[in-house]
This record gives C-alpha cells, structure tokens and sequence, in this order.
C-alpha cells in the first residue's frame, strides 16, 4: 500500500514539473523514465512490462484528475 501512495505523489509532482502545452506521449515517457530512475528497482518486486502499463494507466488518471482539479481552466 505505501507503494501505491509514494507512486500516486511521484506522479502527481512529475506530471506537474512536467508540464507544457501538448506533447502528451512525450510527457508520459519522460514521467515513467524519471519515476524508474526514482524507484529503486529492488523496490518494485513486479515485472516491468506489468509495472509499464500499470504506469500508463496511472499517468492517464493523475492528468485527468489534475486535469479537472488543479489545472482547471473553465
């Protein structure tokens, strides 16, 4: 569970540091290659295929939250 929490406040905060206009899958693979390099991987104790969609998926519900929340503009 406190994999979970660490890996939904990485996101949050890199997608944030991220952020510009556009470039949207460019963004995601350099949100996933800045949270590999974050994450120990002795830590991850899951196959990085799995970890990678897993990640996706993430990244896509962190955005979208951010997206209606903090970064809403209408």
């Amino acid at each position: 569970m406190y994999f979970l929490k660490s890996l939904t406040g990485l996101l949050s905060l890199g997608a944030c540091l991220l952020e510009r206009p556009g470039e949207g899958r460019q963004k995601k693979q350099e949100l996933k290659s800045l949270l590999y390099q974050v994450l120990p991987e002795e830590n991850w104790k899951i196959d990085k295929e799995l970890l990678d969609e897993i990640l996706d998926k993430a990244i896509d519900i962190v955005v979208s939250w951010l997206n209606r929340t903090i970064w809403k503009t209408a």
